[in-house]
């Protein structure tokens, strides 16, 4: 062994210290760089297969003998990537090592001996963990995503909105009424993945979600991203309520928001973690139905578990809010060190010749600057620093003439040693300072500061500068400027024409301050914690930057002009002693004090617009809209059907109370609970010689581009009570609406098969041509419904128009290897698989038919336009058994011909189609009689109502003069005495 290691490390051997400067056999660096070879030879080490089978205690002891020591300190390269430096007082915390060829040529291996001081355990990798990179994602930060990208998110949101909103209600104010919390879930899934959700420019994934937002889009610049025991929430609501077709779909909404952001490399992180969570939870809603019996703790645990551990990053912004911090502030550490370089001035006191240190108190110095407007919360953070770290940052933060200073932002910009013309790494900075503020918040449990966080203002500031930010050309559009572009023609067509008879909402003024960042709340089953303490409401302004445009509105000045790219102004100052209370504004998001609050718990607020710039208000939820299809022009009319009443759709209460700060404190794995500190009440600085904010704005600021905003569309009349079931019309057929809307589902059909049809030649699950779940009792309209659907398809040209019909019967013999033969068989036509509850539940390989169906439809590309039917009292049955392929198949419920006011609305629609007319007195005998009639065999549905109106013409025309009326005038009157009878001879004895 002693001869093995003077050639080159060994994995078993310890004794690689004798190698010097060459350890590793593929890690070494420089000569006597003992810190890269540690590094490489480690990442070697862990990715052997002998570290898979070793055991703990063997891991740890090959990693502690790889331990550097010098100049009174330890050094280890250890979890997520990352080397942690151990002083005198024994205590590990992570620092980045030395920079410097001098400090870092110091460095010798450890002896062995008992002054080694032991390392814990949660500081050896485990394998994995060594390729985390920075703990926060740039999300929204850099340039536009790809197109591609753009796409996925709109098609994931096009099955958001393909439920029923009364079966995901929420009330969540920061949604408009009527959005189904599956939307909620889709927008919580983007802030999550983006990680650190801060917009500086218009960002168009942001842009697909407005229009279902309470918020304006100019307003949604910093936001805040939700818990992952929200998304989890959002699941749970539906297990909860044994409801596993909807947890599945809104685990399949999650899925393709996190599967779509897998292209952008700034939201991969978060995207590759949720994406395996909600991609395993689709195959597991059955055993998550028994496990949320237990609550949802048990649920979000379930979540966790099912993490990979190589996407592990993200969570441990949840799970251990402590660690994430000392980890993110490595980042800072690193990141301050790239911008300043050697210019870093030294904290009094420091070791000549010690680079890291200079380092590390420069990444202190910057946190510091966030920390003079809330003072309290020093305490909470101690206790995750290193002894001379709370010293440093302690000192900083009490000397107003600190050389550190020199490091904090002035007049809201950078100073000299943080400015760069990178502006990749200064996106790092503002995303890394941004997650830092709010992890140390939610450690303290208190608000972020009232003027909000000093050094991503300024960073953003710097990125929206003409040094860095340069507007779009104008000599060739973009497609998101074509896209703007046809919205705000659209927009001028509909204000310039009118629309009798509509009421038009009057524009609300201008709000003392903007509504908080848009993301969503807990959902309705997650309990509601205790508030949290309140703020003066005249300390001082909203928090700055949360939630809030963040441009100032200048338009003075030769900066000032048209085509300039926007700047972030700095933060107003705090307002004067005289000025009158505000008691009409909550001291955090979600507090009482605004009566028409419109933000969500626990979500960021940023600063005060000018009171003349009113925003237009945001457009109501509409229907699906498939990307990239037009609008289908609406039908005309129906004439209205024989009155009966309908039940008004219900609109829960808006929830309104208190909001907390989001997530539990205490939920790190390394401590039991942060120390709780008071809110910091915001006002001035606290800390002695912090720089007073300028109360002048820059004179040099540009005005931000105008956003393109879009009239909201009239909100749709309330269902009358006295009228009957709805009547659409399209394609030259008419069809009787049950609980669903056809004219929207058709819509949704057509714009789905244009979506699909410029997927074609892509092997992706979305090219499918669409699917429908038709649930209705036998006879209710599922061929005409077809008939219409596959003249849609055919309009867009993905289908021929023709109806093909198969029964589950006809597929039983060539078993589930058939089904997909079935589908091929009948490509580019629409397909009727009557009996799918049939095939799947009272088959013995009911199982495998589903699985088979779910392969052919989202493991691959299917041109077959599926309709399937079931019965209603076997769907929640058909769910149960195969929720993953509900998840598939657009649920629309067809009209229950059982009801009377049904059974005469149809009859009226058979009527005008055959030109008959019923007189008052044939009316009467059809209310009467039509209630009692029963079906027999297969005479049942609608075939039971259109014999039943045949029957009555034929009496009609055995009459010679009613023969010759038809050719006269063009219609046949039937009476009372023609439908006499005619229910009791249909019914049979």
């Amino acid at each position: 062994m002693r001869g093995a290691a003077a050639d080159g490390t060994t994995i078993r051997g310890v004794s690689w210290q004798a190698a010097g400067a060459g350890l590793g056999a593929s890690g070494g660096g420089a000569a006597g760089d003992l810190f890269t070879a540690v590094e490489g030879n480690v990442r070697e080490l862990v990715a052997s297969p002998w570290w898979q089978g070793a055991s703990p205690q063997d891991r740890a002891a090959h990693i502690a003998a790889r331990m550097l020591w010098g100049a009174g300190e330890w050094w280890l390269f250890g979890a997520w990537g990352r080397w942690y430096r151990c002083g005198l007082d024994g205590s590990w915390h992570p620092c980045p090592p030395p920079a410097d060829p001098a400090g870092r040529a110091a460095a010798q291996p450890a002896p062995r001996g008992a002054g080694t001081p032991p390392v814990p355990p949660q500081l050896y990798p485990t394998g994995p963990d060594l390729a985390a990179g920075r703990m926060a994602s740039t999300g929204f930060l850099g340039p536009l995503p790809d197109t591609a990208v753009v796409a996925r998110i709109s098609q994931a949101l096009t099955t958001a909105l393909a439920v029923n909103p009364a079966q995901f209600a929420q009330q969540d104010p920061m949604f408009q009424a009527g959005t189904p919390s599956t939307v909620a879930a889709a927008w919580g899934a983007l802030l999550w993945c983006a990680g650190s959700p801060v917009a500086l420019t218009e960002h168009p994934l942001i842009e697909s979600f407005t229009y279902y937002l309470t918020t304006p889009a100019e307003r949604l610049h910093w936001m805040m991203p939700p818990d992952f025991s929200t998304l989890a929430g959002y699941y749970f609501s539906r297990l909860g309520a044994g409801d596993g077709a909807g947890a599945a779909h809104l685990a399949r909404v999650m899925y393709e928001v996190a599967s779509g952001l897998q292209g952008d490399a700034r939201f991969r992180p978060g995207a590759d973690a949720l994406a395996a969570v909600t991609g395993m939870s689709l195959r597991y809603v059955q055993q998550d139905l028994a496990t949320a019996r237990y609550g949802p703790a048990a649920i979000l645990q379930e979540w966790r578990r099912r993490c990979p551990p190589e996407f592990a990053t993200p969570m441990v912004r949840d799970t251990a809010p402590g660690e994430y911090l000392r980890l993110a502030l490595y980042d800072l550490q690193q990141i301050v060190a790239g911008l300043s370089g050697p210019a870093a001035p030294a904290a009094p006191g420091a070791a000549a010749g010690r680079g890291h240190d200079r380092v590390r108190h420069a990444g202190l110095a910057v946190l510091a600057a966030d920390l003079q407007a809330a003072p309290g919360v020093l305490p909470a953070l101690q206790r995750w620093l290193d002894p001379d770290s709370a010293r440093v940052l302690q000192a900083v933060l009490g000397d107003p003439a600190h050389p550190l200073r020199t490091l904090w932002p002035r007049d809201g910009r950078l100073p000299e040693a943080l400015r760069s013309q990178d502006a990749g790494l200064l996106a790092e900075l503002l995303a890394t300072t941004y997650s830092i503020g709010l992890t140390w918040c939610r450690l303290a449990q208190v608000a972020p500061p009232a003027t909000g966080f000093v050094v991503p203002q300024a960073v953003a500031a710097e990125l929206t500068s003409p040094a860095i930010y340069s507007p779009p050309s104008t000599d060739e559009l973009s497609a998101w400027d074509i896209i703007s572009a046809a919205r705000a023609h659209l927009a001028a067509e509909r204000t310039g024409a009118p629309v009798p008879d509509e009421p038009v909402a009057p524009v609300p003024p201008a709000p003392p301050e903007p509504p908080p960042a848009v993301a969503p709340a807990p959902p309705p089953s997650a309990p509601e914690p205790p508030p949290g303490p309140q703020a003066d409401p005249a300390a001082g302004h909203g928090p700055v930057g949360f939630g809030q445009q963040g441009f100032e509105q200048q338009g003075s000045g030769p900066e000032g002009e048209a085509g300039a790219p926007p700047r972030i102004a700095p933060p107003p100052p705090p307002p004067l002693p005289d000025e009158p209370r505000r008691q009409d504004r909550p001291a955090w998001p979600g507090q009482p004090g605004r009566p028409d609050a419109q933000g969500a718990h626990g979500f960021a607020q940023g600063a005060p617009v000018p009171p003349a710039a009113a925003g237009v208000p945001p457009a109501p939820p509409t229907a699906p809209v498939w990307p990239g299809a037009d609008d289908v022009p609406a039908p005309p009319p129906p004439p209205p059907p024989p009155p009966a009443s309908a039940a008004p759709v219900r609109e829960g209460p808006v929830r309104e109370g208190p909001g907390t700060w989001p997530g539990d404190a205490s939920a790190t794995q390394f401590d039991p609970g942060p120390a709780h500190t008071q809110l910091d009440r915001g006002g001035p600085s606290s800390w002695p010689g912090a720089p007073a904010v300028s109360s002048d704005l820059p004179s040099n600021l540009p005005p931000p581009p105008a956003p393109v905003s879009e009239p909201p569309p009239p909100a749709p009349a309330a269902p009358d009570p006295q009228t009957g079931p709805q009547v659409v019309q399209a394609y030259g057929i008419r069809f009787l609406c049950g609980a669903d809307d056809i004219e929207r589902v058709v819509t949704e059909v057509r714009r789905r098969g244009k979506w699909a049809a410029r997927l074609r030649g892509q092997e992706v699950s979305s090219a499918s041509v669409p699917a429908l779940l038709l649930i209705g009792g036998p006879s209710s309209g599922q061929r005409r419904l077809a008939r219409m659907v596959g003249r849609a398809l055919a309009e867009v040209e993905v289908s021929s128009g023709q109806v093909r019909t198969v029964h589950a019967e006809d597929l039983r013999d060539a078993g589930p290897e058939g089904l997909r033969a079935a589908l091929d068989e009948h490509a580019g036509h629409a397909l009727l698989l009557d009996g799918l509850d049939e095939l799947i539940l009272d088959t013995s390989q009911g199982r495998a038919y589903a699985a088979a169906l779910y392969r052919a439809r989202l493991e691959g590309v299917s041109d077959t336009a599926l309709l399937a039917t079931c019965a209603p009292e076997r769907v929640g049955e058909l769910s149960a058994a195969s929720p993953e392929l509900l998840t598939d198949l657009r649920a629309v419920r067809l009209p229950d011909l059982g009801e009377a006011r049904v059974r005469e609305g149809l009859l009226g629609l058979l009527a005008e189609e055959r030109r008959l007319r019923l007189a008052a007195d044939a009316w009467e005998v059809v209310r009467r009689e039509l209630p009692g009639l029963r079906g027999r065999g297969r005479l049942t549905g609608a075939r039971l109502i259109e014999a039943y109106l045949d029957r009555a013409a034929t009496r009609q025309l055995g009459r010679a003069e009613a023969t010759q009326a038809i050719g006269s005038a063009g219609t046949l009157t039937l009476s009372g005495a023609d439908f006499a009878g005619v229910a009791a001879e249909l019914s049979g004895p």
